[in-house]
């Protein structure tokens, strides 16, 4: 391939060192989303196992304990709410931005740059 030519030097700028933006918020997120998970868990387990009691005879009969789905439909809101809180704080907090300190200061381009003055154009090298 042809080499373009520029009439002036290109300068490479180093790429900005780089943070996370916050890892506060990346830390509640990862622990928001591993309880919702578990809770989810738990409520997957508990609707499998079924709401059954033993009678005196021995027998297994089907219980109407309105606690328990109570209980159950608690786990998989709260779940589910930890779970849309946790993931986008997650993406918040582990996005890399520039540091601080490197976006304060601005380097130049080129190495020479004008002004005009009393008696016409000075050049700064």
């Amino acid at each position: 391939p042809p080499r373009v030519m520029t009439p002036w030097p290109v300068v490479l700028l180093p790429a900005p060192e780089l943070e996370r933006r916050s890892t506060v918020a990346m830390v509640s997120g990862i622990v928001l989303s591993s309880a919702g998970a578990l809770s989810l868990l738990y409520v997957g387990a508990t609707a499998m196992s079924g709401s059954e009691s033993i009678d005196e005879n021995g027998q297994s009969v089907p219980s109407d304990d309105d606690d328990h789905a109570r209980v159950a439909r608690g786990a998989a809101i709260g779940g589910l709410v930890c779970l849309a809180i946790g993931i986008p704080l997650i993406v918040y907090g582990a996005k890399q931005v520039p540091l601080q300190s490197s976006t304060a200061r601005v380097e130049p381009l080129l190495g020479w740059a004008g002004s005009p003055t009393a008696r016409g154009w000075a050049w700064h090298f």
